[in-house]
């Protein structure tokens, strides 16, 4: 009999590719995750993975049974929400993912005043790279997912919600806190404190600073925003880093904002979401406190009927069956203006 603990197990190895990283995310030892997998191949009778040095990849049956996995997980966790409505229990909970940038400093203002609206209802934060939170809403494991940057995917609905300000930013005693304005040209050869390589948020910062005719020196590389942040505390150099990450220290007099010559810089921040997901009555009441920020957002988030699936002040729908299939749904463009960039 199928496992549910293996299925995640095997959707784990799937997405990341590597059983050493698998183990990682699963808390497990390598072989542990390698002995279930061999587990659960034996119960189907047909091979998974194709195992290679440098990694696994899901074999054609692998491919085949992944919907399949993620669609039973999906309903398992649909049937325990519905069990528990149908027994008059209110399912006060959420599950959020978001990129690390907008976990560390946008969300806790927005679940405070999500919390004074609806003190009863938890929320369960997640914080990943982009294109890990877009596979875990298309599973099904995250109900929603805000992210910045041009999340891609065909499995998951998305709109924009608002576009955040990237600025250049100066420690107290480096050689350039007394500037005010400063040329991208004069960035070549300034060490730079960079995400780590291989991020979204690297490439972008890589292509604009080359659209500029500037090659990045590398002063230092971290994996989040607030290290990065620290860094430039610590007197490491200059670095990108949104405004919503610095204002406190800016207004404190730790950092500076260095204005560009050229004109600020803009990322957009996304919403993501699956249809089924609206179905959640925790996930609606979110969606309306977060509509009293955006106005925008109830029209931006429609059903198939083209009707407005999140309306201010209206009360959240009881949660209904929705048949396990594969959500594929164009992505919404973004609004005149609202350039794309990547995650942070």
């Amino acid at each position: 009999m199928l496992g549910f603990y293996r299925l995640q197990i095997f959707l784990t190895v799937a997405e990341e590719g590597k059983i050493s990283r698998a183990s990682e995310r699963l808390h497990l030892t390598p072989p542990a995750v390698s002995q279930h997998i061999r587990a659960l191949e034996r119960e189907l009778g047909v091979t998974l993975f194709e195992r290679r040095r440098s990694g696994v990849t899901l074999t054609p049956g692998g491919r085949a049974f992944l919907d399949y996995a993620r669609c039973i997980l999906r309903l398992v966790k649909e049937g325990k929400e519905a069990a528990a409505n149908a027994s008059g229990l209110e399912v006060a909970h959420i599950h959020l993912g978001a990129s690390p940038g907008v976990g560390a400093f946008v969300l806790p203002r927005w679940i405070k005043s999500f919390h004074a609206h609806y003190p009863t209802i938890s929320v369960h934060l997640r914080t990943d790279p982009t294109p890990q939170i877009v596979r875990e809403v298309a599973d099904g494991r995250l109900q929603l997912g805000i992210v910045e940057g041009q999340a891609r995917g065909d499995e998951v609905e998305i709109t924009p919600l608002w576009n955040e300000q990237i600025v250049l930013v100066v420690g107290e005693g480096h050689r350039w806190w007394e500037r005010r304005r400063v040329s991208m040209r004069d960035l070549k050869g300034m060490p730079l404190v960079l995400r780590d390589r291989g991020s979204l948020t690297r490439a972008w910062e890589e292509r604009t600073l080359r659209q500029y005719g500037v090659e990045p020196t590398v002063g230092a590389e971290f994996d989040s925003p607030a290290a990065i942040k620290q860094a430039i505390l610590a007197g490491l150099g200059l670095a990108f880093l949104p405004r919503f990450a610095v204002e406190a220290e800016v207004e404190r007099g730790q950092l500076r904002i260095l204005t560009l010559e050229e004109g600020p810089l803009q990322r957009t921040l996304w919403l993501l979401w699956i249809e089924n997901s609206l179905t959640y009555p925790a996930v609606n009441a979110f969606l309306t406190s977060l509509a009293t920020e955006f106005p925008h957002l109830p029209l931006q988030i429609r059903g198939a009927d083209d009707r407005p699936l999140v309306t201010p002040g209206a009360s959240p729908p009881r949660t209904t069956f929705t048949p396990c299939r594969q959500v594929r749904s164009a992505n919404r463009e973004p609004p005149t203006g609202q350039p794309p960039a990547s995650d942070l």
